[in-house]
C-alpha cells in the first residue's frame, strides 16, 4: 500500500454551514441523486449477485477476496 502525505488548505476565516452528521447526510444524497440519474442516462438497472456460488461455476472471479 502505499503512503502519501497529503495535506488540506483551508482558509483561516472557514466557517462550516453544516455540522458533521449533515454533511454525511448531503454526501449520501447527492451520491443518491448522482447514481439515479446516471443509471437512468445509460439505461442501466441495478442487479443484485447471488451470495453463494460454486467456485468452478466462473461467476465468482475473486475481486470480492
Amino acid at each position: 500500500m502505499m503512503s502519501e502525505n497529503l495535506t488540506v488548505a483551508m482558509p483561516t476565516t472557514y466557517i462550516a454551514s453544516l455540522g458533521v452528521r449533515e454533511t454525511q447526510i448531503a454526501i449520501k444524497l447527492i451520491k443518491d441523486y448522482f447514481e439515479t440519474r446516471l443509471a437512468g442516462e445509460l439505461q442501466l438497472t441495478r442487479v443484485s449477485a447471488p451470495l453463494f456460488v460454486h467456485s468452478r461455476s466462473g461467476y465468482n472471479d475473486t475481486l470480492n477476496g
